[in-house]
């Protein structure tokens, strides 16, 4: 026999393995095994966690799995986590029992299904409901063509038909969007670039307005790019043919994307005004205050690599009190909190087990539970703030300056021995990055953060937002001399301490000497927050007739997208329907798909079978 593992592996495969009864030695298997001619039955060892799983005695490198689906040898990588991981992906269902069925069971459950005699009003509404199913999950449209189902649905129809189907309820759907942005206000647009599993590109947005007093969020379109050297100018000339699609080119606010040089350069062909993604910015400062740290950050990763494939670790996961110790990836740094954190509440269950095993594995020191103690309140605030802000929550623009002064004053508060070459290095690239905001930022964050009654105002420029408010509404009809436009008993909300300065005649000035007002949210509602009693706070003065105008403009303002993350949300629907064997599948057949699974609310009045 073969030993292609060390010992200690060899002690961890031992303890899942028993030896089987004669009749339930496989056959056959011995056939197709890559290293071992021949094998004797005194060689097989049964997983006990899973009966179909076979290892040969000394030789962990392949595992035979016996089942009718599979029948086949396996690596094991050296590790009984990839048996662990074959099981769930291929044998475990919903309530996570075995599937282990034989081909005789399997035929006899297909033949009772098939004889069942389903009444015509419940084959409809069933037919009716696995299609309605396949459009808004994204799911292979061939599904209704399982011959299975087929057998036992008369109303099912075929590929054909819910393709069809599925086109005419996106038109539908896209038309019904159109009326909403051209009948709305306040258009803002998230862009960003993506790439499916075969390498193609598209350009993703969704838009943003307000419509019969609502907020809206809209998933516009997926459109591929076919041009191999891409350019700013081409890549506008794909976003114009969107926005031309729903007639809204004219009627954008602004545009969010990221950083990238390809995205900069595409609207300096444009009028509209961009911001840049808040996200990727808070980001990328985190990735650069990180950065001096990388090395112990990464001594950190491997030691919870080398931790989770010990025996160390199968004990661990044992103990009901320990939580699961997580890895992180530097794409999302959130990821790096959860993954500290969760090392953290594990910390005295792992120092036990480091003192009790004897195991050859990189181990975490003193230095490095220090520096994950001073470093997670950072990340903690910096998740905080990033959820905030990445969600499509009404008035998240407006916590962009403050959550980025609020990281800046935690790093600045860290000790200054372990922290001081990257907190020297994190405050040049903030200043630079505030003085960018102060030359090319666009003043919407200056006004988002004044028509928020809860947050402070003592990073912002004052004069920009308020001009900034004025000018939106004069575009709804305001006359800056016309003092009934104004309600000083309602405007009631804005921070009384800031300077005489602003104290003009300007009725957007003057509220500026005003008390502070806060949203009321309703304890008793789960799901409330403050971007929803935000919204409240305005729509009620809305609704009261009282400084119509006014509150026009907060909740355009306060609804501007301010990240690129609802753009990146639709990707991830769109992967959905792309998957690896879909690729096949026609651009405008997969647009139309995706379009509809984005816009459910809208969808679901148009899906319609008869």
């Amino acid at each position: 026999m073969y030993n292609t593992i060390d010992t200690q592996r060899v002690r961890v495969f031992e303890n899942h393995f028993k030896k089987p009864k004669m009749q339930d030695i496989p056959s056959g298997a011995s056939k197709s095994h890559p290293l071992v001619k021949t094998i004797n039955a005194d060689d097989w060892l049964q997983c006990v966690e899973f009966s179909c799983i076979y290892v040969l005695n000394n030789n962990y490198s392949k595992f035979y799995c016996s089942c009718p689906k599979c029948n086949k040898w396996l690596s094991t990588g050296g590790t009984i986590g990839n048996i662990k991981k074959h099981i769930k992906a291929i044998h475990l269902n919903k309530t996570n029992e075995i599937e282990d069925l034989t081909n005789d069971e399997i035929n006899k459950i297909n033949d009772t299904i098939g004889n069942i005699n389903i009444p015509d009003e419940i084959d409809q509404l069933i037919s009716t409901k696995i299609k309605k199913m396949i459009l808004k999950t994204g799911r292979p449209f061939a599904m209704v063509a399982d011959k299975d189902i087929q057998s036992c649905l008369k109303h099912l129809g075929n590929r054909k038909d819910l393709v069809e189907k599925c086109d005419e309820i996106s038109k539908k759907v896209k038309a019904q969007m159109k009326y909403i942005l051209n009948s709305g206000s306040f258009i803002s647009i998230a862009v960003d670039e993506w790439s499916d599993l075969n390498k193609r590109r598209y350009l993703g947005m969704t838009a943003k307005c307000i419509f019969d007093g609502e907020s809206k969020v809209l998933f516009l379109s997926l459109r591929r790019i076919c041009q191999v050297h891409l350019s700013g100018e081409d890549l506008n000339d794909i976003m114009n043919s969107i926005l031309d699609q729903y007639s809204i080119r004219n009627k954008v606010m602004n545009a969010v994307s990221d950083n990238c040089n390809l995205m900069l350069n595409t609207f300096t062909y444009s009028n509209i005004s961009r911001l840049p993604c808040a996200c990727h910015l808070i980001s990328n400062l985190m990735k650069k205050f990180l950065k001096p740290s990388k090395d112990i950050i990464d001594e950190i990763s491997f030691a919870i690599h080398s931790l989770k494939s010990s025996e160390c670790y199968a004990a661990l996961r044992d103990d009901i009190n320990d939580p699961h110790v997580v890895s992180f990836t530097e794409i999302r740094w959130i990821s790096l909190y959860e993954s500290l954190k969760s090392l953290v509440n594990a910390q005295e269950s792992i120092n036990t087990y480091y003192e009790e095993k004897d195991e050859t594995i990189i181990r975490l020191q003193q230095k490095h539970w220090e520096f994950i103690e001073l470093i997670l309140p950072l990340l903690k605030i910096y998740k905080s703030g990033i959820k905030i802000l990445e969600s499509d929550e009404f008035g998240t623009i407006s916590f962009v300056i403050n959550t980025m002064h609020r990281i800046k004053t935690t790093i600045e508060n860290l000790p200054s021995d372990l922290f001081q070459p990257n907190i020297t290095k994190f405050k040049k690239n903030f200043e630079l990055m505030m003085n960018i905001y102060d030359e090319q930022f666009h003043p919407l964050y200056d006004a988002a953060v004044l028509l928020n009654p809860c947050v402070e105002k003592d990073h912002i420029n004052v004069d920009k937002g308020i001009e900034f408010i004025e000018n939106k509404m004069k575009e709804l009809g305001w006359n800056e001399s016309d003092e009934k436009s104004i309600n000083n008993k309602t405007l009631n909300y804005l921070n009384p301490q800031l300077e005489k300065k602003h104290r003009k005649k300007s009725p957007i000035q003057r509220i500026l000497d005003m008390g502070i007002v806060y949203p009321d949210i309703d304890e008793n509602d789960k799901e409330d927050s403050i971007g929803k009693a935000l919204f409240r706070f305005w729509k009620s003065r809305l609704d009261s007739g009282i400084d119509p105008i006014l509150c026009q403009v907060a909740i355009g303002i306060l609804s501007a997208f301010c990240t690129s993350c609802s753009a990146e949300r639709f990707f991830s629907k769109a992967g959905r329907v792309l998957t690896r064997d879909r690729m096949k599948l026609m651009e405008d057949v997969a647009e139309s798909q995706i379009i509809v699974m984005s816009n459910q609310e809208l969808a679901d009045k148009f899906c319609i079978f008869d």
